[in-house]
């Protein structure tokens, strides 16, 4: 139990930052009302011990106990506005980057909700030295809304327009949080200076700040304004830039209720422009594709990834969306198929090789069947489109099953012949089992099913003249050949490394280790420095990958690529 006598104790020894962050959990609301005390009886100076250099010694877990109890204890203090203001910047900027640093603003509000005296003391802080960046306009503004609102509007009107940015900024953001329902006199001049600064944006992000000032306005108070604040949105999406993108997506995902479908078209389009360097807004628009309806909005999100993913000297990769890409995995089979089948008709190489990145590489529990019907093709396409599966998503087998599957379903009787031949000759050739595949995907009535017969029929015969001319020698070499076949090939191998490394640079820069391993680890214990070291041995697991190789990959490796490289280059069909 931290005691009083225990906390001047500290105090008085320049400790008290260090007995404050060891403090248990259960004791610092009792801590908090403690130090309060003691500060405004004037037996302690916290913030003096905030401002000294104790703090920097508290680090990692302890210090986050500290910001607690600092947050607790500011509301709670006696003391002049530059002192909590000067104390609360300096626990901040400790704080860096953690997500609880805010707490520490809020704290500050706080203090300054206690009074309309405070408000005054921290407006006349603010415009002692505009200069200087205090951090506390946001704090000043928000507390001053709850006594006296209009008359924060009015100095937050003001500030607005001050030249310095920490200032014109926060004073901007502070506009949306503070402007009620009931103001509706002010309700013009807010949006107008808003407007203001859409139309002709300054260097420091006021076109971001401004309409994300307008956008929690809407969401704060509804629908009732949408037609003030939809012209803004409009304006902002004509001419994005980075802040203004990362804005948009942001809000986009927390008030998607408020917005009407122009409105999220807007900002769908606007979106469109981000490049691969603004990662900042490519984390926005993939926490908002993880929260979109990726099924009823099929169109929208894809012409959004469409315009992501090609087009671009330096193309976004979609590794970098991977919770978008983790959801769409996790939508049933219609879906991900949806989008697959939409990505490859486009016939762009960058497109082509996300949607083989989109398929699974397992089998999955509903199958990966698409109802073309859904993405209306003619015949010609339709046999484009297979083409696609197979020069980008061959590798990807039942994935790849599932969907040529759906082909043959969207095409009639009558025309199926060349869909059929094109299966057999690349597909059912690699991979001798894919009938099961097939037939394990059919269902009662199945449009395919006379087809996948065909198909089987045709293999049937293949193997037969398979087994009456043998197993070629060719391809079935003695153990002996084998091994002097991987012998020259390892000699070939380390002769090109050993070669490289003498031509390399690194050779003269750097010295080269070479790393033994096995399947244990074995070291050495010594227990005390008479006795000898004890061997200690440890297992070291092993890890074991099946992928199912097309067969034409062995037989005919040249042939197989020149034949997939004809089906990715090939253009869509007039």
């Amino acid at each position: 139990m931290i005691t009083r006598d225990a906390i001047l104790a500290a105090g008085a020894d320049e400790t008290l930052l260090d007995a404050i962050a060891t403090a248990p959990h259960d004791q610092q609301e009792s801590l908090a009302t403690l130090l309060s005390e003691l500060h405004n009886l004037g037996e302690l100076d916290i913030l003096a011990a905030i401002n000294s250099g104790q703090l920097d010694s508290v680090s990692g877990r302890p210090f986050f106990t500290l910001q607690r109890v600092f947050c607790k204890t500011l509301p709670r203090i006696q003391c002049p506005a530059a002192a909590a203001v000067a104390a609360s910047k300096r626990m901040f900027e400790k704080a860096g980057t953690n997500l609880g640093a805010g707490l520490v603003y809020s704290a500050l509000q706080e203090w300054f909700q206690q009074s309309p005296e405070r408000v005054e003391q921290g407006l006349a802080l603010i415009r002692s030295d505009m200069d200087s960046d205090t951090g506390a306009v946001r704090s000043v503004l928000l507390a001053g809304s709850t006594h006296s609102p209009n008359k924060s509007i009015e100095v937050a009107l003001y500030l607005s327009n001050q030249p310095q940015p920490h200032i014109r900024l926060n004073a901007l953001w502070a506009l949306g949080r503070i402007l009620s329902e009931d103001d509706g006199c002010y309700f013009p001049k807010v949006l107008r200076r808003l407007e203001e600064v859409i139309d002709v944006p300054l260097p420091d992000n006021d076109a971001a700040v401004a309409i994300d000032a307008a956008l929690h306005l809407l969401g704060r108070i509804g629908s009732g304004i949408v037609e003030k604040v939809e012209p803004l949105l409009y304006k902002a999406c004509k001419f994005p830039n980075s802040a203004i993108r990362h804005t948009l997506a942001f809000n986009l995902q927390m008030h998607r209720s408020i917005y009407t479908e122009p409105m999220i078209d807007a900002v769908f389009e606007a979106l469109q422009g981000t490049d691969a360097h603004d990662h900042r807004t490519l984390q926005a628009i993939d926490s908002l594709l993880y929260d979109w309806d990726l099924d009823k909005d099929r169109q929208r999100v894809f012409r959004l990834l469409k315009r992501l993913l090609c087009n671009r000297d330096e193309a976004i990769e979609l590794e970098t969306m991977h919770n978008f890409r983790h959801r769409l995995s996790d939508q049933h089979g219609g879906v991900l198929g949806w989008y697959v089948v939409s990505l490859l008709i486009t016939a762009e190489q960058g497109l082509c090789l996300t949607a083989d990145q989109l398929l699974p590489y397992q089998k999955m529990p509903e199958g990966l069947d698409i109802d073309l019907a859904q993405v209306p093709l003619e015949p010609s396409r339709v046999l484009f489109l297979a083409r696609k599966i197979l020069g980008y998503c061959l590798v990807n087998a039942t994935s790849a099953s599932a969907l040529l599957l759906s082909c043959l379903r969207a095409v009639s009787t009558h025309e199926r012949r060349e869909l059929e031949n094109l299966l057999l000759n690349y597909f059912i050739i690699n991979y001798l089992n894919s009938i099961e595949w097939f037939e394990s995907m059919l269902y009662p009535g199945d449009p395919a099913k006379d087809s996948v017969n065909r198909l089987s029929i045709a293999l049937n015969s293949y193997l037969d003249g398979l087994r009456r001319h043998g197993i070629c020698a060719a391809f079935k070499p003695s153990e002996r050949e084998r091994q002097l076949q991987f012998h020259r090939q390892a000699e070939f191998w380390r002769d090109v490394q050993q070669k490289a490394e003498e031509n390399s640079i690194l050779s003269i820069v750097a010295h080269k280790a070479t790393i033994l391993y096995g399947t244990a680890s074995i070291f050495y214990v010594y227990t005390d420095e008479s006795s000898p070291p004890h061997r200690q041995e440890a297992s070291m697991m092993s890890h074991e990958h099946f992928a199912d190789l097309p067969r034409l990959e062995a037989i005919d490796p040249v042939g197989l690529r020149y034949a997939l490289h004809r089906f990715r280059s090939e253009v869509p069909p007039s």
